[in-house]
């Protein structure tokens, strides 16, 4: 659906380019714009994936009572940099970017022996690759105590783009269309904490299952502005940009023991492909004619990453489990944002 809206978006806007194009209201102005923002967004997954079941009844019948949707996260507070440097007959380069604070989340889930994790099965106790000696029992993730869950996620994106303004003869409408190069890069590391899970000589422990996904994406991406003017000071403003990105992603996984000690670590790479949508609506007010206040909403959809919830699965007594990366995931911010745009 998003798509569809971007798509729509960027063919009006080239209708209207189309018909009448002329300088906008800055070009004969300062030939530098910046502008800084102050962001606030929030994280959320577009999969709810189970991360905890409580059994019912028979093993196999039971319920999920945590899943990925605990770890949509509080609004995080961020900055976003524009840098425009016009160029001759209404062309122009436009750098940005932005990123957001550390934002971590914790989830548990609590029953009396009676939860079941999402993985098959655990690796087997003497397999020499993967558990020192000093290990008993068996890993089964099955009828556990405790489950808790805390991840960690940290977004920044960087952009350069080449763009034409263009403004209709009357002056209602203006805007601008082009295209350009962005970067994002998306670092999530989710820690699984599953308790009484190996039955050892001493008794009941606690295992960590650290899930890190670091993902890189580039590519290309398309580009529109749009502003429609209310009064002689006031404009309201749109943006799209569509994004088709490669992602290089690195999985670190390991899991260990509460007393420190690594039962089994392990490292993978995987190439992918991945879409960007953004979306923003918002308002400019002129208060001088070189300085703007502006503000709205922003809304940044990624489809195709490798998410630590995604690869939060499987049966891990396959030692391939630990390294192979499963992208597909689709993970978007939202929130506000307002801020100061200076012309000189």
């Amino acid at each position: 659906m998003g798509l569809r809206i971007v798509c729509a978006f960027l063919l009006s806007l080239g209708s209207l380019a189309s018909a009448e194009r002329e300088h906008d209201r800055h070009n004969d102005a300062a030939p530098y714009t910046l502008r800084l923002e102050t962001i606030a967004l929030e994280r959320s997954d577009g999969e709810k994936r189970p991360l905890a079941i409580e059994e019912v009844a028979a093993p196999g019948a039971g319920r999920t009572i945590l899943d990925a949707a605990g770890f949509d996260q509080d609004y995080q507070i961020g900055g976003r940099f524009v840098a425009e440097f016009r160029l001759q007959q209404g062309w122009e380069l436009e750098f940005s970017g932005y990123s957001v604070v550390d934002s971590d989340s914790e989830k548990r889930a609590s029953s009396n022996g009676a939860l079941d994790t999402p993985f098959a099965a655990g690796p087997a106790i003497g397999d020499n690759l993967f558990l020192p000696a000093g290990f008993q029992g068996a890993f089964d993730f099955q009828n556990v105590d405790l489950i808790v869950t805390r991840l960690d996620s940290r977004m920044y994106t960087l952009e350069a783009d080449f763009l034409h303004r263009w403004r209709t003869r009357d002056g209602c409408f203006s805007g601008a269309l082009g295209a350009g190069a962005r970067y994002l890069d998306l670092d999530e590391d989710l820690k699984y904490t599953v308790d009484d899970t190996i039955a050892v000589a001493t008794g009941d422990d606690r295992f960590v299952l650290d899930n890190d996904l670091h993902n890189r994406m580039i590519g290309a991406q398309a580009v529109a502005h749009l502003s429609c003017r209310v009064s002689r000071s006031f404009y309201l403003t749109a943006e799209a940009r569509l994004g088709a990105m490669l992602d290089w992603t690195r999985r670190e996984s390991s899991l260990v023991r509460d007393d420190g000690r690594v039962g089994i670590a392990a490292t993978g790479d995987a190439f992918g492909f991945a879409m960007l949508v953004e979306l923003t609506a918002g308002a400019r007010w002129q208060v001088s004619p070189r300085v703007d206040i502006v503000a709205g909403y922003r809304l940044l959809d990624v489809e195709g990453a490798s998410l630590a919830t995604e690869n939060l699965q499987g049966n891990l007594s396959n030692p391939d489990e630990y390294r192979s990366v499963r992208d597909g995931g689709d993970v978007y911010w939202h929130g506000p944002f307002v801020g100061v745009e200076i012309r000189f």
